[in-house]
């Protein structure tokens, strides 16, 4: 995935892909305890069952619940809401993002 970035006045701003190594970032993702880390993940999804099966959306606005484990069995979650984006503007943010993985999905068709 091309490194995401965004015009902030007259500087740019590189946001880095969490497991991968890029230009600007070293792919790291772990990290210390009691630290944080940010950054973007892609993933395709596709899925039988058209446009009616996308999540739900009340005023562009998607809520999401994201679950995780640990290697010690310990689980956080946390609600978070999105804001739906075009592709036009994910490509303006990242882009060849629409082009990852096409070669792959022509050939192979999506996988479940």
């Amino acid at each position: 995935m091309p490194e995401p970035s965004a015009n902030i006045g007259e500087h740019t701003k590189l946001y880095p892909v969490l497991g991968q190594r890029g230009l600007h970032f070293d792919g790291e993702t772990v990290i210390d305890a009691g630290c944080s880390i940010s950054g973007m993940v892609y993933y395709i999804y596709e899925c039988y069952g058209g446009g009616g099966w996308g999540p739900d959306t009340t005023d562009q606005q998607i809520n999401a619940t994201f679950r995780v484990s640990d290697g010690f069995r310990s689980t956080s979650r946390c609600s978070v809401r999105f804001t739906h984006k075009s592709l036009e503007e994910i490509k303006a943010f990242a882009p060849g993002i629409d082009m990852i993985d096409a070669k792959q999905m022509e050939t192979d068709g999506p996988e479940c």
